[in-house]
């Protein structure tokens, strides 16, 4: 469809006490179309002796209104009639966004996503995707595996980002692409079957004596109960602070971890508790000992009695990790803080989610299975915990260093002099 066949006219009229532009035009079947567009100017609100300089601007903003409507209108046509034409026409950044639309309306293959994983989509995209593409003016239809590696490679070594958010910034990528191939303005996508490197994530931890002299540490602070449940349950952020007070089943002994506690709007703020979790999976209980029973009770005890204050903030009285004046503990202080107390009390620096990483970790250093370990952690499933954890050594490889212990003692051996071995020991290694 061309411009002359469009027809677009445009003109300036009076909807009450405002400024309009009446639109019109024909879409490539012949029908036509209208619609109007609000400037914001008030009528008649120039001053006076000025109405020709005023009618001049309004006139300028009808042009500019007209000609984004006929680039749009045109470009719609365009995709309707040859979609795959259109990938030499956007840019790739206006794509992601126009992807980003998409979920918010439609979520991923119709299911409705939630708040804070459309908010983070947004943030990925706008603050750390969109500026690279943008400024590189590259296209739709300039996507290759070349130009991606370039900006994985750009991020890591400009920006210093992880291989980790890589791969964050990888998966919205493919999604969008997908969503492109989808809508046949690319045959395929360039990021499917994109390698990256399979080594291990590094993670910092404690042992156990490290946990314990945390714990001494943030005794009696506003940050006592929320560190407590990060040492003892390995909950992520949100879990850990949206436990309330109900969640805890004094009688039987049981932790629910039914919601979230989640911090987002367009300045990362906006506390809102939300019944959710990360995963199906993530939607857990844990069965609590006598003493961590005990620390919960006269954790409630103290909270009762401190609401007795009249200054105190009731606002989050549900919630079990609050400060001593009862406001609520948020996410972002809580990461922020943590990683400064482990230096104060004289430990390696640890970010908050590395305790995660800790409990699960020495859980499977006791010879818990992954698969029990893999429930206790909340994962979506049994490969996520073996491909994060599955270079620690289990239980049963400890069996088995025994045995290759008890074969060749070093420490009772010289090289020219090995002990002799009876074969019979081998009957029952475990107790070697």
């Amino acid at each position: 469809m061309t411009a002359q066949q469009l027809k677009l006219k445009s003109r300036i009229i009076e909807r009450g006490n405002k400024y309009h532009i009446a639109l019109s035009w024909y879409t490539s079947d012949g029908n036509r179309k209208r619609t109007t567009v609000a400037t914001g100017v008030i009528v008649n609100s120039f001053q006076k002796g000025h109405k020709k300089d005023f009618m001049a601007a309004l006139e300028a903003q009808r042009k500019a209104i007209e000609s984004k409507w006929e680039s749009k209108l045109l470009a719609e046509a365009l995709f309707k009639e040859k979609p795959e034409a259109l990938a030499d026409k956007i840019l790739f950044s206006d794509w992601l966004l126009k992807w980003l639309d998409h979920m918010i309306l439609d979520g991923n293959d119709g299911k409705k996503l939630s708040g804070t994983t459309l908010y983070n989509y947004g943030n990925v995209i706008r603050n750390s995707i969109n500026p690279y593409f943008q400024e590189r003016h590259v296209m739709l239809s300039g996507v290759n595996k070349d130009s991606l590696t370039e900006f994985y490679t750009y991020k890591k070594n400009h920006d210093g980002v992880s291989e980790s958010t890589v791969k964050h910034y990888h998966a919205n990528i493919q999604k969008a692409l997908n969503y492109a191939v989808e809508k046949k303005l690319i045959e395929k996508n360039p990021a499917a079957g994109f390698r990256f490197s399979k080594k291990k994530p590094a993670h910092n931890i404690f042992n156990e004596a490290q946990v314990y002299q945390l714990a001494q540490y943030v005794r009696g602070t506003d940050l006592e109960a929320p560190i407590f449940i990060a040492s003892t349950f390995g909950l992520r952020r949100g879990e850990i602070l949206g436990i309330k007070w109900d969640a805890i089943d004094f009688e039987h002994g049981i932790l629910y971890v039914r919601g979230e506690l989640l911090e987002y709007d367009e300045n990362g703020h906006n506390l809102r508790w939300e019944q959710r979790t990360k995963t199906d999976k993530s939607e857990r209980s844990f069965w609590l000992t006598e003493e961590q029973k005990a620390y919960f009770e006269n954790l409630k005890r103290e909270q009762d009695e401190r609401r007795k204050d009249p200054d105190y903030n009731n606002k989050w009285r549900e919630f079990v990790c609050v400060r001593s004046n009862g406001d609520i503990i948020s996410p972002w202080y809580l990461s922020s803080q943590f990683p400064k107390i482990t230096v104060k009390c004289g430990l390696p620096r640890l970010k908050l989610h590395e305790m995660r990483h800790t409990v699960i970790s020495l859980l499977i250093l006791k010879g818990f299975g992954l698969k029990e370990v893999s429930d206790y952690a909340g994962h979506n499933n049994i490969s996520m915990t073996a491909d994060t954890y599955g270079n620690l050594p289990s239980m049963n490889s400890k069996r088995l260093a025994a045995t290759m212990g008890s074969i060749f003692n070093f420490s009772s051996t010289t090289d020219s002099n090995l002990t002799a071995v009876n074969m019979t020991d081998f009957s029952n290694p475990a107790q070697k």
